[in-house]
C-alpha cells in the first residue's frame, strides 16, 4: 500500500498543476485517439466486404472501441457509409490509372459493356487494356457511368468524358471493343464511327464475349 502511495502522490501533484486548458486537451486527444481507432476498424471492415463483393448491412458489434465510437453519432449512417466506399473506390481507381499513365507505353484500348441494375437503369461499364514494358496485358475496370439513354451520341459523350477525367488521351487509343448493337457498330453515326473520326487508328474488334455468345444461341437453336 505504502508504494502505491509513493508513485500516486506525485502523479496528482502533477494533475494538480495541469490547467483546465490542458486538462481539456488531453480529454480531447484520448476522445480522438478513440474515433481515429473506430475509424480505421470500419474503413478496414468496408475493406474487406468490398474485396469479396459482400452486402454492407447490419449493425452488430462486438468490439468495445467501435461501440464506444458509435455511441457518438450516426457514423454508420447510409451517407457516411457511402462516402467511405467512394473514398476507397476513388484509391482504387487513381492506382490503377497510375499504373496506366506512367507506362513505357502510353497507347491503350477501351472495352464497353452495357447492362442494367436491378431498378432497371442502364449503365455504361468501361475498361482499360494495357501493355506494360514486359509485354503482360492487363485489363483494369475504370468506370461505371449511369446513362440517360443507349444513343450512339450519349454513349459517345460518356465515353470521352469518362476518359478525359482519368487524363487518358484519345489520341493515343489503339483499339475499342464493343457487342454487335447498332448504336456501336452502326456505320453512320455509331460509337466507333464517332470515335474513329477523331482518331482513325483506333481499331474496332467485336467483343468476343458477345461473339460467343451468339454462336451459343446459334448451335442451340439448331439442336
Amino acid at each position: 500500500m505504502a508504494k502505491v502511495i509513493k508513485e500516486a502522490v506525485p502523479k496528482c501533484k502533477l494533475i494538480a498543476k495541469q490547467t483546465v486548458q490542458e486538462q481539456l486537451d488531453n480529454t480531447m486527444k484520448k476522445e480522438q485517439a478513440i474515433c481515429r481507432c473506430g475509424l480505421l476498424e470500419q474503413l478496414s471492415a468496408l475493406h474487406c466486404l468490398l474485396r469479396h463483393g459482400i452486402t454492407i448491412w447490419g449493425h452488430i458489434d462486438s468490439e468495445n472501441v467501435i461501440k464506444d465510437w458509435l455511441s457518438r453519432g450516426k457514423y454508420m449512417s447510409h451517407d457516411m457509409v457511402n462516402e467511405h466506399i467512394q473514398t476507397i473506390a476513388n484509391t482504387v481507381l487513381q492506382l490503377h490509372l497510375s499504373k496506366i499513365t506512367t507506362n513505357y507505353s502510353p497507347w491503350y484500348s477501351i472495352i464497353g459493356n452495357e447492362a442494367s441494375d436491378t431498378a432497371g437503369r442502364e449503365q455504361l461499364h468501361l475498361s482499360i487494356r494495357w501493355v506494360n514494358e514486359d509485354y503482360i496485358v492487363s485489363k483494369n475496370p475504370v468506370g461505371l457511368a449511369s446513362i440517360p439513354s443507349t444513343t450512339s451520341d450519349v454513349l459517345t459523350k460518356v465515353i470521352k468524358d469518362m476518359l478525359i477525367r482519368f487524363c487518358l488521351l484519345i489520341t493515343f487509343r489503339r483499339g475499342q471493343a464493343f457487342d454487335g448493337a447498332a448504336n456501336k457498330q452502326g456505320h453512320g453515326n455509331g460509337v466507333i464511327t464517332q470515335i474513329k473520326s477523331e482518331n482513325p487508328v483506333a481499331v474496332s474488334i467485336h467483343c468476343f464475349a458477345h461473339c460467343l455468345n451468339l454462336c451459343l444461341q446459334e448451335n442451340r437453336g439448331s439442336m
